[in-house]
């Protein structure tokens, strides 16, 4: 059902006493709930732009595979395929499983929340295993280098791995998890991001 796209302005004055709250939160600054001004966007273009800022997470990963370019049998070839593969199957994945779960609310049985339950619960051990990837070998490329401590450099004789490193790294991002709020986490993760991504390429067209 495509109306579940929208929100009607002539249903927002009855949903209002139920569903929406008093807006204090800067996405949705100039409506008086957080249930926006109705429509396809409720908050306008602002909202879209604010929404897609902190969104934009879940497309990171990516340069995790230029990480791996020491791994890899053939990296001229093989890290910008599997970065555009990488990026389509992600695209692909998010667009059709929020489109149908979307489209379907209200008349898909009870018992398929369940399945989309189960389905996040494995994503995240496939998520926390490619985040582990990368910061351990920038942590041990860097203490190789001499720019960190030397013991960081270290790598594990029988599974050639640098577990230092790795478990460091683990460790810190435990603590934060535990400490700081999700939200705050998500927000500096994408400002982070997005800026690393915008240095990157002023540097690539300094170099160039």
């Amino acid at each position: 059902n495509f109306d579940n796209w929208s929100i009607p302005e002539s249903s927002l004055s009855s949903i209002y006493s139920s569903t929406c709250t008093p807006c204090e939160d800067t996405i949705c600054e100039g409506y008086n709930t957080t249930c926006g001004g109705g429509g396809f966007f409720p908050f306008g273009f602002q909202g879209i732009v604010q929404g897609a800022g902190t969104a934009f997470y879940g497309f990171v990963g990516f340069d995790v595979i230029a990480t791996l370019g020491e791994e890899v049998i053939n990296p001229r070839r093989d890290i910008p395929l599997s970065i555009i593969v990488s990026l389509t199957v992600v695209f692909l994945s998010y667009f059709g499983i929020s489109s149908i779960a979307t489209l379907c609310l209200h008349h898909w049985p009870p018992w398929a929340v369940i399945i989309i339950q189960i389905g996040a619960f494995f994503g995240l051990f496939a998520s926390l295993l490619g985040a582990l990837i990368p910061l351990p070998r920038v942590i041990w490329a860097m203490a190789s280098d001499g720019l960190l401590f030397k013991v960081l450099s270290r790598i594990q004789p029988r599974f050639k791995t640098p577990m230092i490193a790795t478990v460091l790294s683990g460790t810190l991002a435990a603590i934060m998890a535990a400490v700081f709020n999700l939200k705050a986490l998500v927000d500096l993760m994408s400002i982070g991001t997005l800026l690393g991504y915008t240095m990157v390429s002023i540097c690539i067209l300094i170099l160039r």
